[in-house]
């Protein structure tokens, strides 16, 4: 997976730019001059949102009504050309996906552009949510199993449908037959879901402690726990998980009448990580949430190759807020070591004197100011 270029109109405060790429690609600016503008535009083109604002609208440049983002990819020797056009049309935000120059859905364009992000924001991870865990395992996977963005958006209208006719219920507006189909629904693509999640937490678990291990220089036990709906002594019967799950809808049939709501699916997992057996949540320092999620990124690329057979592209964000001296030592012989594992790489930072001056020189070096590249 490799980005040849990169062409921009009117995205965050860059008006009109168009880069060319090499392996290793450093992005140095001040703060707010837009460097990570650049890198959000990359993750952009992989997942069709972005990882800074919920709202597409702060994309376009004020006060422009339409913002392009165009990559030119190599993938498997193959060259694919991507682009995504937002734009205002009556005070509504659209989207248009294009894989050589043929429009196609957002299910269609998720994933081309294989994406493993370290952002500011990532260290937050381990504290935060269910939902906003589920989301970040579920993006991962988007970007290797084809059709669970679609498995996923169809859940997510099956438990709320199934919600409104128990709202309906305690209304006395509905019977209680109209369950069993959004039942059988629930049963078919929430198991498909714990299967994908859990096929990924145990490749991940696989490979965190080596990792870890290297960019802390420590021996240490690192782990992912996936806390499923499910009962882990018969998660791998089909049968056997969906008669328990029928059942249990059955008890808890009232108590879901009551609450409307869907009371037992993946949409109530949990993920937790562990350090040593200690829960890192509750109990980690600064320095191992950042080891524990930039193990987890290496981990990540591993994954994605192996399964797509492609090498992904690895962006690092602001570098200097998140890593310390050491940190930044260790990130860098461990780059260094392993970039062969990554398509290309792209970093920013504000100041060249913070990167390993081995890494600098095989890097290609852009300086932004004000949304303006040289």
């Amino acid at each position: 997976m490799y980005l040849d270029s990169l062409s921009l109109i009117n995205f965050r405060n860059c008006e009109k730019i168009k880069l060319n790429f090499t392996k290793i690609n450093v992005i140095m600016g001040a703060n707010r001059a837009g460097k990570t503008n650049l890198l959000e535009s990359i993750y952009f083109l992989s997942f069709g949102s972005s990882f800074k604002s919920r709202s597409p609208q702060n994309l376009i440049k004020i006060p422009h009504q339409f913002c392009s983002v165009v990559g030119l990819a190599t993938i498997n020797e193959r060259k694919l050309s991507l682009k995504i056009n937002l734009y205002k049309e009556d005070s509504i935000i659209k989207k248009q996906f294009i894989i050589n120059r043929k429009l196609r859905k957002l299910s269609e364009f998720l994933g081309k552009v294989k994406v493993v992000s370290f952002l500011p924001t990532d260290i937050n991870l381990v504290e935060s949510s269910p939902a906003e865990k589920r989301k970040y395992f579920d993006n991962l996977i988007f970007q290797i199993v084809p059709y669970y963005y679609s498995t996923v958006t169809y859940l997510e209208k099956v438990i709320l449908r199934r919600n409104k006719v128990l709202e309906r219920l305690k209304q006395k507006r509905a019977q209680e037959e109209e369950l069993l189909f959004w039942n059988k629904e629930l049963l078919n693509y929430g198991w498909e879901i714990f299967l994908q999640r859990k096929r990924v937490i145990n490749f991940l678990n696989h490979l965190l402690n080596k990792i870890f291990s290297q960019l802390n220089q420590n021996q240490s036990h690192l782990t992912i726990k996936y806390l499923s709906f499910l009962p882990s002594y018969f998660q791998k019967d089909k049968k056997i998980v969906t008669d328990w799950w029928q059942k249990k809808l059955t008890q808890l049939k009232n108590q879901e009448i009551e609450k409307t709501c869907t009371l037992v699916g993946p949409h109530r997992d949990d993920f937790r990580f562990f350090l040593n057996n200690q829960d890192l949540s509750t109990l980690g320092s600064r320095s191992e949430l950042r080891q524990t999620i930039l193990a987890l990124k290496f981990a990540e690329g591993k994954l994605i190759e192996k399964v797509t057979q492609e090498k992904p592209i690895f962006l690092l964000d602001d570098i200097d807020s998140e890593l310390d001296k050491q940190n930044r030592k260790c990130l860098f012989e461990f780059l260094e070591k392993h970039q062969d594992d990554f398509g290309q790489i792209f970093l920013t930072t504000t100041s060249l004197e913070k990167i390993n001056q081995d890494f600098l020189k095989q890097a290609k070096i852009f300086k932004i100011e004000k949304g303006y590249v040289c």
